[in-house]
């Protein structure tokens, strides 16, 4: 009988010294993807607020055709590529907006990924706008580009 308990004991402390480096695996794991999740989505919001912070206001009425293009294909590219002024983290700074919201979307539970699903959409949608602009818009064209992002942007920060 005593071989038998000193067997349970045995056996029942390995499953618990076991079972306590893994729960403390797991609560590593989790605490990381947390931190991932939180600087993921810090850096996305940097992003975002820029974009907002540069086109907040409409472009001076005094403002030529080609400088308002200049400015809003740099809150375009600060946006989706990203710039010294907007990336935050070293290890985003050569990250686009979309391979952000893909790595953000698979941390995420299927609830709230659904979300980034959304926010993906409204990003191809400024990569349509901004190819537009680099491949050229003229004066009224770009009145009605200059309104589409102003409004994906505003779609986007309500997200």
């Amino acid at each position: 009988m005593p071989i038998v308990l000193w067997f349970l004991s045995s056996v029942a402390l390995g499953v618990v010294s076991f079972s306590y480096g893994s729960i403390q695996t797991y609560r590593q794991e989790q605490s990381k993807k947390l931190a991932n999740i939180e600087r993921l989505n810090t850096q996305v919001a940097v992003r975002l607020e820029f974009a907002l912070a540069n086109l907040v206001q409409a472009f001076p009425v005094d403002m030529s055709f080609e400088q308002k293009r200049e400015r809003l294909m740099f809150v375009l590219n600060s946006f989706l590529n990203g710039t010294e002024a907007t990336n935050l983290y070293p290890e985003y700074d050569r990250r686009s907006i979309v391979a952000l919201a893909f790595e953000l979307g698979r941390l995420l539970p299927p609830k709230e990924a659904e979300q980034i699903r959304e926010l993906q959409h409204r990003f191809a949608a400024l990569l349509i706008l901004q190819t537009r602009i680099g491949l050229g818009v003229n004066a009224d064209e770009f009145t009605q580009v200059e309104a589409e992002a102003r409004r994906l942007f505003k779609e986007i920060n309500r997200l």
